[in-house]
C-alpha cells in the first residue's frame, strides 16, 4: 500500500524533479529543461501504476517495469539516474538488480523497497551499495524525499567528478605547457652553448621534434643566391632525400613559406589543395605538418618542418606558435654560429696568408713555393691537389710547371694556344681539361676543378688550378681565396725573384769593380813599358808590327776596363 498525502493538495508545477541549471561539464552535465530517468520495477501493477503517476507528475521521466528480466535489459543500457525496485519478484530480485546497476554505473542511486523486511535483506542491500532501504508500504513523502536527496547527492557528484575530471585535464596541460617552456628553455641554453653549425642544427631539428613529439623534422637552409632550399639536417628522412633535395622558392610548402615568410600548418598535407600535387606520399601521405621561417632582423634565412605527430593527431594553432617561438631562437643561434664561422674562417685566411708569407722567405724553389702554397690553402679548403701552368705571351704556349698535394703529377703538357682563349678563367679551365689525360692516367681529380690567372707586369703570367674528386667541394667563396693566395704569393715570389737577382747583380758588379781595379795596374804598368821602349828604340818601335799591335791591345783593354768600372756603379746609369 502506498500512502501518498501531498501538503496543500496535489503537487503540481515541473516538480522538483526538472533541473533548472547545468550541472558539470560536458559530459555529465544535465542542460536546463531535461527531466532526470527513474526506473520502477514491481511486479504489482498497481504500485508501478501509481508510483509512475505521482513521479512523474513530480516532473521525473518515468519508466515501469513489473518483468525484472526486462528491466536488467534497461539497466544494461545505462539510461537511468535512479533505480526504485522491489526486493521479492519472480525472476530477479531486486538484489539482484541492484547488482547489476552497481557493475553498469558503480555510482548507481538504488532505492529498494520490501514488504518482508528482514535484518539480512537489510545487510546485504547495504553490502552492495544500496542507497536507501524502505518498507512498504511506503509514504510518498517519505519516498520523494528519499529521490530528492539521492538525486542531489547524485548530481553533485557528477559535477564534483566533473570538476576533478576538469582540473586533472587542466593539470595535464598546465603540465604540457610548463614541459613546453622547460624545453624551450633548456633549448635556449643548448642552442647558445655551441657555435658549429652542423651541430647546432643536428641540436635544433632534436629538441623541435621533441617538443612537439613529432616524428619527422627538417631544417633547410637557402643557398648563396637564394633561389632553392637544401636540407640542412632532418630526422626522419632518408640519407638519399637529405642529400639530393632541392627546393626552388614558391615550390611545395617549404618553399611557399620561405618565399611569403609566414608560418603555415597544414591539417592533411595529402589533401590540401594548395599542395596536393606537390606532396610525395611516399614521404607525408595525409600527415599534419607544420613549417615556420627562420629569420634574422626579417629576412628569411631558411624553414623549419615537422611532421607526423606521435599520437596520429593534427597540429594546431598552439603547436605553430610553439614552433614560431623556437624558430626565432633557432634563426639567432644559427646567425651567430655563421657569424662566428664568418669571422673565425677570416681569422684563419689571415692567418694563412701571414704563414704563407712568412714561409716564401725561406722558400728555396718554385717546387717549394708550390708546396707552400698548396699545403696554406688546405687548411681552409677541401683541396686534393693543386697546379700550374706558365704562360709564355711571345709564342703563345701553356706549359705545365709543376704541382702539389696528396699526389705527385709528372704531366707532359705544352699546348699552343690562340691567345684569346686564354681570357677568361671559364675558357681557360676548358682548354686544359680538354687537354689533360684521363683522370685514370693522370690521377688529377676533375669533379671540382677551379682556375685562377695570374698577372704579371707585361700579362698573364701563371695558371694556378685547385682540384677536387668530388663535386661541388670548392665554393665560389673558396676559389676567391685560393686564388687570392695564389695570386699574392706568384707576386711575392717574383718580387722575391727580382730583389734577389738585383742582389746577385749588385755583387757581380761590385766584383767586376775590383777586378777592373786589380787590372789597371798591370795595364798601366805594361803601357808604361812600351812608353819607355818608343822612346829608347824608336826605330823598333816605328817597323815593328807586334809593337804597334801590343800598344793598341793595351789600349783596347784599357777601354774595356773603364766601361766595366763604369757598369759596376749603379749610379752611373740613374736618371
Amino acid at each position: 500500500m502506498l500512502h501518498h498525502h501531498p501538503p496543500g493538495g496535489r503537487h503540481q508545477g515541473k516538480g522538483p524533479g526538472l533541473t533548472m541549471d547545468i550541472i558539470g561539464g560536458k559530459d555529465t552535465q544535465i542542460p536546463k529543461g531535461i527531466k532526470e530517468r527513474i526506473l520502477i520495477i514491481d511486479d504489482e501493477k498497481r504500485i508501478c501504476d501509481s508510483l509512475s503517476a505521482l513521479l512523474t507528475d513530480s516532473g521525473y521521466e518515468v519508466a515501469a517495469f513489473q518483468n525484472s528480466g526486462e528491466a536488467a535489459d534497461e539497466i544494461r543500457t545505462g539510461r537511468f539516474d535512479l533505480i526504485l525496485s522491489d526486493i521479492k519478484m519472480p525472476g530477479l530480485t531486486g538484489l539482484d538488480l541492484l547488482r547489476l546497476a552497481r557493475t553498469v554505473d558503480p555510482q548507481a542511486l538504488v532505492v529498494l523497497m520490501t514488504g518482508y523486511g528482514s535484518l539480512e535483506s537489510a545487510i546485504e542491500a547495504i553490502n552492495q551499495g544500496v542507497y536507501d532501504y524502505l518498507l512498504k508500504p511506503v509514504e510518498f513523502p517519505q519516498l520523494e524525499l528519499v529521490i530528492k536527496r539521492g538525486l542531489e547527492k547524485r548530481r553533485l557528484g557528477r559535477a564534483r567528478t566533473f570538476l576533478l575530471t576538469a582540473l586533472q585535464s587542466k593539470n595535464t596541460e598546465l603540465e604540457a605547457r610548463f614541459a613546453e617552456i622547460n624545453a624551450l628553455y633548456e633549448a635556449s641554453r643548448a642552442l647558445g652553448s655551441t657555435i658549429k653549425l652542423d651541430v647546432l642544427l643536428d641540436m635544433i631539428i632534436r629538441l623541435c621534434t621533441e617538443v612537439l613529439h613529432a616524428r619527422i623534422g627538417s631544417i633547410m637552409l637557402l643557398n648563396d643566391d637564394r633561389t632553392f632550399l637544401t636540407i640542412a639536417a632532418a630526422i626522419g628522412l632518408e640519407e638519399e632525400v637529405i642529400r639530393t633535395t632541392r627546393l626552388p622558392i614558391g615550390s611545395s610548402i617549404a618553399g611557399y613559406v620561405a618565399q611569403n615568410g609566414d608560418p603555415l600548418f597544414v591539417t592533411d598535407v595529402g589533401r590540401d589543395p594548395r599542395f596536393k600535387r606537390e606532396n610525395r606520399p611516399e614521404r607525408y601521405g595525409h600527415a599534419s605538418l607544420l613549417s615556420a621561417p627562420l629569420k634574422v632582423k626579417n629576412e628569411v634565412i631558411g624553414v623549419i618542418n615537422i611532421a607526423h605527430r606521435e599520437s596520429g593527431e593534427p597540429f594546431g594553432e598552439h603547436d605553430l606558435k610553439l614552433l614560431v617561438t623556437f624558430a626565432g631562437q633557432a634563426a639567432a643561434a644559427i646567425a651567430n654560429a655563421e657569424t662566428f664561422h664568418k669571422l673565425e674562417r677570416r681569422v684563419l685566411e689571415l692567418t694563412t696568408l701571414q704563414d704563407i708569407a712568412d714561409a716564401m722567405s725561406r722558400a728555396v724553389s718554385a717546387e717549394n713555393l708550390q708546396e707552400i702554397i698548396f699545403w696554406g690553402i688546405r687548411n681552409l679548403m677541401p683541396a686534393e691537389l693543386s697546379l700550374w701552368f706558365r704562360w709564355n705571351d711571345k709564342d703563345s704556349t701553356l706549359t705545365f710547371a709543376g704541382s702539389a698535394g696528396n699526389t705527385r703529377i709528372d704531366l707532359d703538357f705544352s699546348v699552343k694556344v690562340d691567345p684569346a682563349r686564354m681570357a677568361t678563367p671559364a675558357g681557360v679551365r676548358d682548354l686544359i681539361l680538354s687537354h689533360l689525360p684521363p683522370t685514370e692516367k693522370s690521377h688529377i681529380p676533375t669533379a671540382s676543378f677551379s682556375v685562377t690567372l695570374i698577372y704579371g707586369g707585361t700579362g698573364l703570367a701563371y695558371v694556378f688550378c685547385l682540384a677536387s674528386s668530388q663535386t661541388g667541394r670548392l665554393s665560389e667563396e673558396d676559389e676567391n681565396i685560393a686564388g687570392l693566395i695564389a695570386r699574392q704569393a706568384a707576386t711575392m715570389y717574383e718580387r722575391e725573384r727580382s730583389i734577389l737577382n738585383a742582389t746577385r747583380l749588385l755583387t757581380m758588379g761590385k766584383m767586376i769593380s775590383e777586378i777592373s781595379h786589380d787590372m789597371r795596374k798591370p795595364l798601366t804598368n805594361i803601357r808604361g813599358s812600351l812608353q819607355i821602349l818608343r822612346s829608347r828604340w824608336p826605330e823598333l818601335a816605328e817597323g815593328n808590327d807586334l809593337f804597334r799591335t801590343a800598344e793598341e791591345e793595351v789600349l783596347h783593354i784599357n777601354e774595356l776596363v773603364r766601361e766595366l768600372v763604369d757598369f759596376s756603379n749603379p749610379n752611373k746609369y740613374q736618371t
